[in-house]
């Protein structure tokens, strides 16, 4: 059996179609305009996930003095169950102060995630239109 290599590092401006192609299969999708923006921004950074040099998962992060806030995650249907979006996290983990992220309270997948990385959560009423959320706390 092959194993596949994942290598993980961080988003450059060349990587911003396969970001927004890669979002669309996530919650909530990013335009390729918006992820050049997001990564010209001096708080955005994109850690990112490939397999033979393509990118199959990425988590969005913008950093500032109290800490980091997860604001996207997302792996390609094709590579979950790999402990990619775990590894990921753990990478996230590892900056400077606070690592904080909020996900839909239907996000099974995302919440057990958190609570396996020994993230704190708490209840966010109306987070979004439709759903309450949990914020998690590292």
């Amino acid at each position: 059996m092959k194993t596949t290599e994942i290598v993980y590092g961080w988003a450059l401006g060349k990587d911003c179609e396969r970001l927004a192609k890669l979002s669309r299969a996530g919650e909530i999708p990013v335009s390729q305009e918006d992820w050049e923006k997001y990564l010209r921004s001096k708080d955005g950074i994109v850690r990112v996930a490939a397999v033979d040099g393509r990118i199959v998962g990425y988590c969005a992060t913008k950093v500032n003095d109290k800490g980091t806030e997860i604001t996207s995650i997302c792996v390609s249907s094709l590579h979950r169950r790999q402990g990619i979006a775990t590894q990921l996290v753990r990478q996230i983990k590892r900056s400077r102060g606070p690592v904080v992220v909020t996900v839909p309270e239907i996000s099974s997948d995302l919440i057990g995630l958190f609570v396996r990385e020994g993230f704190r959560s708490s209840l966010v009423r109306n987070w979004s239109k439709h759903y309450d959320g949990i914020r998690f706390i590292d």
